[in-house]
């Protein structure tokens, strides 16, 4: 530390440059630049950089991005309830995780598995669900997922209430 300018142009070119998303680049960045204020470090941000996260960006293959996709809404919701048969546990399940990931606010990512299940990493059916009743009278469920991205290992909560 100090990290150059050369170091941190030839780290986005050789890393970063046609392989991650423009945000993920400048998230890195942001990133080290914290760490030299927290060390008291200068922060070398020039003309070199900016032309090289410039030159990155323009790189950027089109499948590193993808268009923002229009909000799910109480009608799609509707919808997908009408077409599946509640009865049948699989079409349950679909319907829990949609609305789970709707009313709480979570990322699908969060609540789905796309690869061979991991007690350390994804939540199981054994998992502790607590029911209860908070002081203003309202219900709330809440369950624990043992990892996520942001927090990792640490995991993180999903708080299901009832906002009648």
């Amino acid at each position: 530390m100090p990290a150059s300018e050369t170091l941190l142009a030839t780290f986005i070119t050789h890393h970063g440059a046609s392989s991650v998303r423009p945000s993920a680049l400048r998230s890195w960045l942001l990133g080290i630049e914290l760490w030299h204020n927290i060390n008291g470090a200068p922060w070398y941000r020039e003309n070199l950089l900016h032309h090289t996260i410039d030159g990155a960006v323009k790189n950027a293959p089109s499948s590193s991005s993808k268009p923002k996709h229009e909000p799910v809404t109480l009608q799609h919701l509707q919808a997908l309830h009408n077409y599946l048969y509640l009865s049948n546990v699989f079409d349950a399940a679909v319907f829990a995780v949609t609305c789970i990931a709707f009313w709480c606010c979570c990322r699908l990512s969060k609540l789905i598995i796309d690869t061979e299940f991991n007690p350390d990493r994804h939540i199981a059916c054994s998992a502790a669900i607590s029911c209860s009743t908070a002081s203003n009278g309202i219900h709330f469920t809440n369950f624990h997922l043992p990892h996520t991205k942001t927090k990792g290992s640490k995991g993180d909560d999903v708080n299901i209430s009832d906002s009648m």
